[in-house]
């Protein structure tokens, strides 16, 4: 005899089944595997991996986008905060961003050189010509940014000398209750604030002579200075750019302005140096000439050396005021109107699209993460491989009452019968009526988990309700006797039920509630009272009452206890048709669930399914 089994996204597989013995002469609408030679786990694992090889042609983009969300499914409180949490974060720091208006001014090299102590033509053909990315790094020197400090008076401008927030003026009360000898040498230091300077602009402030007075006021609108401002070279020309940032348009054009005029001043510096270095040695020359003059008889050698020396010196005090820059300003930065602004809202809007892009992305990171190190299963892979036997449903997670306006999930598959969760328990319910190769009546099933709260009182209620809606005549019974819930769920009395049946106090007719909100017959759990499960349980009772309720109803469904919790759902596995193992998506350790799957084949190796519940 051959069964047909179809997997929700995937082509039917068959697989022979051998006959078991019959219990009480009622043939049973399932065949069994043989458990001598375990034949049905070696078909289950060929069915497994016909699945696998199918599930490979599927398209890369739409299993990852698949994955995707599943990764959102199980972790959307994780990622719902993280994003939340850094989309805020974001939000104040992209709120508090300032509008900075950008003024640019040129400067264009003159290859031309003039140096007032050389008249040879031929020298000054000989000079290398200046170099552009020389003079850029000349620009960014601290000297130059000094210089614009000095003249703009930036140390008393609040936007480059902010003022202390009150824990700088704790921490300087307290150094002030804690005075620090200063350290003597030539080689003593004194520590200074971390700066967003580069080494080499440091070294420039400290080496400096014109710095070494520097106030500390100065010293910090240096740096803000300097981190306000961007200097460049055109392409491979001789221009070089100024831009500068100020939060007033009048600042952002001095500053880029005064950049220039300093830069050309820095340029004339050591020309000017030169000269006054020549003056100072002409002069002591003509002081000491003149004293020879006054001792010596012989003055006409000497006379004639000091007229020489002394019209040099007159050179050179003329040619101080012709000593050029190599270099003019090529345009002088105007005020910048508005156009010219960042930190707009455009710009805040841009930043805030990539902060929240950023935090979705650390979102998904992270509960990867947490995906692939806690060892709990989540796919159906991973519970296909620790099973053996192919999953034959995955039931999506639905939002329970008081979140988002969800529905609870026990009444899902009936106010919403549309939805992704009731869809997947029509599959489920399909796929189980094509492995008793479309007989109305399907036996008794029995669901089980590792553990408590992985669904397996929410899928059978859902089942026997799908199932009633399709003509069949359904009893869902609570088979958990020492915790029952089932009762509390549908709003029914708990008196009497399954333990009443099975000591033979009352029959089924008196026990059988019906469902609210469906046709499905129901049988609560009963008070168990002082009575032994074991002797509740034994085998021959149990085969007795299911088989009775066999012949009244088309489907049986046993809603059991937890494997790791109690044994019996091992005894009712013994008298059952089919066991449905449910694992809910990132719940039972890997361990536990081979731990109780090996327990149910160990009692008895009937047809066993699993289904992944919370996906």
């Amino acid at each position: 005899m051959k069964s047909n089994l179809i997997f929700k996204d995937g082509p039917a597989h068959q697989s022979a089944l051998e006959p078991d013995c019959d219990v009480g002469g009622a043939n049973t609408q399932f065949q069994k595997f043989s458990s001598k030679n375990h034949s049905s786990q070696v078909r289950s694992g060929r069915q497994w991996q016909r699945r696998k090889r199918v599930s490979v042609e599927e398209p890369i983009l739409a299993a990852t986008l698949s994955n995707l969300r599943g990764l959102f499914r199980r972790h959307t409180v994780l990622i719902v905060s993280i994003i939340l949490l850094t989309s805020g974060i974001a939000g104040i720091g992209v709120s508090r961003m300032k509008t900075y208006y950008t003024a640019t001014s040129s400067v264009i090299l003159d290859q031309r050189d003039m140096r007032p102590l050389d008249n040879s033509a031929q020298r000054q053909s000989n000079l290398p010509p200046l170099n552009p990315d020389g003079e850029v790094e000349l620009l960014k020197s601290s000297n130059v940014a000094l210089r614009v400090v000095q003249r703009l008076r930036l140390m008393e401008d609040p936007e480059f000398v902010p003022p202390p927030g009150q824990l700088s003026k704790l921490i300087s009360a307290i150094q002030a209750m804690f005075p620090v000898e200063p350290v003597e040498g030539e080689h003593a230091q004194s520590a200074t604030a971390p700066s967003s300077m580069s080494p080499a602009a440091e070294q420039n402030i400290i080496g400096d002579e014109a710095s070494d007075a520097v106030s500390n006021e100065a010293t910090v609108a240096l740096r803000n200075l300097i981190s306000n401002t961007e200097i460049r070279r055109l392409g491979l020309s001789d221009i070089i750019s100024i831009k500068a940032y100020a939060l007033s348009p009048k600042r952002a054009a001095q500053i880029a302005n005064a950049y220039a005029e300093a830069y050309l001043e820095e340029q004339m510096a050591p020309k000017l140096r030169g000269i006054e270095r020549a003056e100072r040695t002409l002069s002591r020359q003509l002081e000491q000439l003149d004293r020879e003059l006054k001792r010596s008889e012989i003055q006409i050698g000497l006379r004639q050396l000091y007229q020489d020396t002394l019209l040099r010196l007159q050179g050179l005090s003329q040619q101080r005021y012709a000593v050029t820059p190599d270099a003019r300003i090529g345009s002088l930065a105007p005020m910048p109107d508005a156009t010219a602004r960042t930190g707009l809202p455009l710009d805040k809007f841009v930043g805030m699209l990539g902060a929240i892009l950023a935090s979705f992305s650390l979102a998904l990171g992270i509960a990867y993460v947490r995906d692939t190190h806690t060892r709990r299963v989540q796919t159906e892979e991973e519970i296909e491989k620790l099973s053996g036997v192919p999953n034959l449903a995955s039931i999506p997670a639905i939002r329970t009452i008081g979140f988002l306006g969800g529905k609870d999930p026990v009444d899902e598959i009936v106010e919403r019968r549309t939805s992704a969760y009731s869809d997947a328990i029509r599959r489920l319910y399909f796929n189980l009526q094509l492995l008793a190769e479309g007989k109305p009546q399907l036996g008794s099933l029995l669901v089980t988990s590792t553990e408590q709260s992985e669904g397996k009182t929410t899928l059978a209620l859902s089942l026997a309700r799908t199932a009633a809606r399709g003509g069949a005549r359904v009893l869902l019974i609570d088979c958990d006797i020492h915790n029952p819930n089932l009762h509390n769920l549908l709003g029914l009395h708990n008196e009497i039920g399954f333990v009443d049946l099975l000591t033979g106090i009352c029959d089924e007719r008196r026990i059988i509630q019906e469902d609210p909100k469906s046709s499905c017959a129901i049988m609560t759990s009963g008070d168990i009272r002082d009575i032994a499960s074991e002797w509740l349980f034994q085998p021959n009772r149990l085969r007795s009452a299911l088989l009775k309720l066999e012949e009244i109803f088309d489907l049986v469904i046993l809603d059991a206890q937890a494997v790791k919790i109690s044994a019996d759902p091992l005894m009712l596995a013994n008298c059952s048709t089919l066991t449905i193992f449910t694992v809910r998506a990132g719940w039972a350790n890997p361990t536990d669930i081979q731990s109780s799957i090996h327990q149910l084949h160990s009692v008895k190796d009937s047809d066993f399914i699993t289904v992944l519940t919370f996906v």
